[in-house]
């Protein structure tokens, strides 16, 4: 039986997760595969692990894998960019396969391999959404399809943090801190937070579903922290779930990327994904809407969808992936040219008129309602809730920067998009 020989570069969480399935489905996998799968060499800062059982080489230098002439596919599992960037790159000029569940690198660099992408040498299943089969799905699976939308839930960390705002009525800094005691969130948690890791899985989907270059400088990206309990708790009594997306839209010749937090109604499957879960929705012409859902990081989860990119290779498939055209056919529109529903809350003093001069304004900018009401609070103050009919980012924002310096706003006003 022909074999394929191993360098695996780190032995983080995910690393670990891989030498643990490799451990117990070694012999199904080559069996599987019609290949033997050998782990002949890790290297990474210290060895974490006990790697006697795999009868690999440990090295602390990680261009050894790249010099090493017996390695055919390296397996990138460091993190971080700089570092990976410098190994990937150097192992695909020695025509080495590399797989990776690096985001960052393939988001921000991606257009400099786009031969070793349209090839098959450079794979990422598992940058995208842990053990989900998205990129698979988009690229083969749905290959007859163009793609109306793809929404998607893509940071287990954010979604953790609103579901329990929502279910333990806690603050967002209550939340943050119970995420990061259970290993859900980082010590510096603002990859996760801000939407920058959710922003790197899009431009990936982007790219794929699109034919289109990376484009992660084109989302537009906007974090979680400002969402409130009392926000979760309005958005609830309305109907709606808050949940931290990423949509890319196609209109015509004209696509539209986000990162946000948004309403959602209770009746959309998305609304119900808790927890650490991913989940993403894609709108197509022929095979409909499909739903994906599972684990979207975690050791195992992502560390099997490494494997099935040693799949691919060790059948010599080719791509997964659909062809990058090199090229923007499509024009990235930006938000002021988008329309949208929008949860609003004015926190206000509670005095006569002050709903009349809010909602008037709100007409004079062409901005109508669709659901409103008044909360009021202790110490003469109020809080004004409402959900609009679409309106443009552009002329909502305007209105609200002159709603607000009204002498009776006393907060600066909350603004969450409705998903449509």
């Amino acid at each position: 039986m022909e074999s394929i020989n191993i360098g695996l570069a780190g032995l983080g969480t995910v690393a670990q997760g891989f030498i643990e399935i490799f451990g117990q489905k070694k012999q199904a996998l080559s069996d599987k595969l019609g290949m033997e799968l050998k782990i002949v060499k890790v290297a990474s800062r210290s060895q974490k692990v006990d790697l006697e059982g795999l009868g690999a080489v440990f090295s602390t230098d990680l261009s050894s894998l790249v010099e090493d002439s017996a390695i055919d596919v390296i397996i990138e599992l460091i993190g971080g960019e700089q570092d990976a960037l410098e190994l990937i790159s150097a192992a695909l000029k020695q025509n080495k396969h590399v797989v990776t569940a690096n985001k960052e690198v393939i988001a921000k660099h991606g257009n400099s391999f786009k031969g070793e992408i349209d090839s098959g040498q450079l794979r990422f299943e598992a940058a995208v959404a842990g053990a989900i089969p998205i990129l698979q799905g988009i690229g083969v699976g749905m290959v007859a399809n163009d793609f109306g939308s793809i929404t998607g839930i893509v940071n287990g960390t954010s979604n953790y943090i609103l579901s329990n705002m929502s279910r333990e009525g806690a603050s967002f800094e209550e939340s943050l801190k119970q995420a990061q005691e259970l290993g859900f969130a980082e010590a510096d948690p603002g990859f996760d937070i801000d939407g920058i890791d959710a922003a790197h899985k899009l431009t990936i989907m982007m790219a794929l579903a699109y034919g289109q270059p990376f484009s992660f400088d084109k989302v537009i990206t906007e974090g979680i922290s400002h969402i409130t309990s009392s926000d979760i708790q309005y958005a609830s009594e309305m109907g709606f779930a808050i949940k931290p997306l990423a949509v890319v839209r196609r209109s015509g010749d004209e696509i539209a990327a986000m990162v946000y937090p948004a309403l959602v109604e209770f009746d959309r499957i998305l609304s119900q994904v808790n927890g650490v879960m991913n989940a993403i929705e894609v709108e197509s012409d022929y095979a409909g809407r499909l739903f994906f859902s599972g684990p979207g990081a975690g050791s195992l989860a992502t560390a099997s969808a490494v494997v099935s990119d040693l799949g691919l290779i060790a059948r010599n498939q080719g791509s997964a992936y659909p062809r990058l055209m090199g090229m923007e056919k499509l024009r990235i529109t930006y938000p002021d040219q988008s329309t949208s529903s929008c949860y609003l809350r004015f926190d206000v003093v509670d005095e006569k008129g002050i709903f009349a001069r809010i909602t008037s304004a709100l007409s004079e900018s062409g901005i109508s309602i669709d659901e409103v009401f008044q909360k009021n609070l202790d110490g003469g103050r109020a809080s004004i809730v409402m959900i609009t009919h679409p309106a443009s980012d552009k002329d909502i924002d305007n209105c609200l920067s002159n709603v607000g310096e009204l002498s009776e706003i006393l907060k600066p006003i909350q603004r969450i998009r409705v998903l449509s």
